[in-house]
């Protein structure tokens, strides 16, 4: 007679309630729980006395399923070698088909995973790589070889032609919610000072804050008293911001596809999102949403001043330099002067303000793992090269960090016939 179907996959562990962790990361859900204790089970095991707590849990299609036995009684015994490799004999590893692999083995790290290797790419298929797991058991994840999206660049200095420019896909930091928030080192404390200075962010006042992410300037905002609708497109990031930030009116759409009523707000917001956005249809937009005297306010952190050169950002120069790939197409979204051009060249914004504020931050190696690993043009082996980089430099690094911000005002008569 044959199988009916493969019902479950069991891994003894040593510590229950991390094991269940490391999975929910990956992303099963617990099905149920039960001690496990009684003479058939004895009879099962071949031992006497047996006491377990069992955790099912189910892959999120519901066909897969992990049993996770704790042993009380007797003392669960380890194998040997007790961090096997894949030559050895007997069950080595359980594959699971992941959305990221880069997003899967960053949240994985926080439980302290490994890679064995490295990620690989098989042939021009998917991506998949082994990650020791709970118990010495290998885990492999394998993702799907995904193609970043397009869009087409045109020649503002005059060609004729556009061209298709394959880019860096915005939608990697919603497979990174779940670290994006404490990854990022929040904006300098000079950035919000200069913008009270500015006068724009007195209680009272109504903010956009388009591309907000977990709400690293949606928090800063709503203490200075400020009433806040938050615009961001991914589901898993406005649902930390929700969470974290219960006072935003949140909506999860692009800013490109929102519906924004017309004079409705004292400023508008775009923190380290603007090269993400669509200018030509974002812009008019926000134009309408802003008040006659209201304000555009426009900044970005950049992670490594070209200014300041320290062992550890040689490591990381030569890290990009490895990965022999072209740069990113279009302009580079650290010019702040190209970006004050492209934001005035509709004739909607005129330019008030431009500021760059320098400041430093010291991090270890996992604070760098977990912070270059939500860069959408870093993998998870380039950030943990940069981690081992931290380890063989002390444990710890200075990085020099700028911020630069734009303040504009839109145009009273709007030269639409430019855009």
């Amino acid at each position: 007679m044959a199988i009916r179907r493969m019902d479950h996959v069991s891994v003894v562990v040593d510590d229950l309630e991390d094991a269940i962790a490391f999975f929910v990361e990956l992303g099963m859900e617990r099905e149920g729980a039960a001690q496990i204790e009684g003479p058939w089970v004895d009879r099962i095991n071949g031992l006497d006395g047996v006491r377990v707590d069992i955790t099912m849990m189910r892959t999120p299609d519901g066909h897969g399923r992990l049993e996770l036995t704790k042993f009380h009684n007797p003392t669960a015994i380890s194998a040997e070698p007790k961090n096997a490799l894949g030559n050895t004999l007997g069950l080595r590893s359980i594959m699971f088909a992941v959305d990221d692999i880069d997003a899967t083995v960053a949240g994985l790290r926080a439980h302290g995973a490994e890679l064995v290797g490295e990620v690989a790419q098989y042939e021009d298929s998917y991506r998949l790589c082994y990650v020791r797991g709970p118990a010495g058991v290998i885990v492999v994840g394998r993702g799907a070889q995904l193609t970043a999206p397009c869009r087409r660049i045109d020649d503002r200095a005059g060609a004729q032609e556009s061209t298709l420019s394959c880019v860096v896909d915005p939608i990697h930091f919603e497979a990174h919610a779940d670290i994006y928030g404490e990854a990022r080192p929040p904006y300098p404390q000079a950035l919000w000072d200069s913008l009270r200075g500015l006068g724009v962010l007195e209680p009272g006042r109504r903010a956009l804050d388009i591309g907000s992410g977990t709400g690293q300037a949606t928090g800063p905002l709503l203490a200075a008293g400020l009433s806040v609708t938050a615009v961001e497109p991914g589901p898993r990031l406005a649902a930390r911001l929700r969470r974290a930030h219960p006072d935003a009116a949140v909506i999860v759409e692009r800013v490109e596809d929102a519906e924004l009523p017309e004079n409705a707000f004292d400023i508008a917001i775009a923190a380290t999102s603007i090269h993400w956005i669509d200018l030509d249809i974002a812009l008019p937009k926000v134009h309408r949403a802003l008040t006659h005297d209201g304000r555009f306010l426009v900044w970005r952190n950049v992670f490594g001043d070209p200014d300041a050169r320290t062992p550890f950002r040689e490591r990381v120069a030569r890290i990009v330099q490895d990965r022999g790939a072209p740069p990113r197409p279009g302009p580079d979204p650290e010019d702040v002067s190209a970006l004050t051009t492209e934001l005035t060249r509709s004739g909607l914004f005129t330019v008030d303000v431009v500021r760059t504020f320098r400041w430093n931050i010291e991090l270890n190696d996992r604070q760098v793992f977990r912070l270059f690993s939500t860069f959408s043009d870093w993998t998870s082996e380039e950030a943990d090269r940069a981690a081992a980089a931290v380890r063989e430099l002390g444990g710890t690094v200075v990085e020099h960090y700028m911020t630069w911000l734009v303040a504009l005002t839109p145009a009273k008569t709007p030269c639409a016939d430019r855009w």
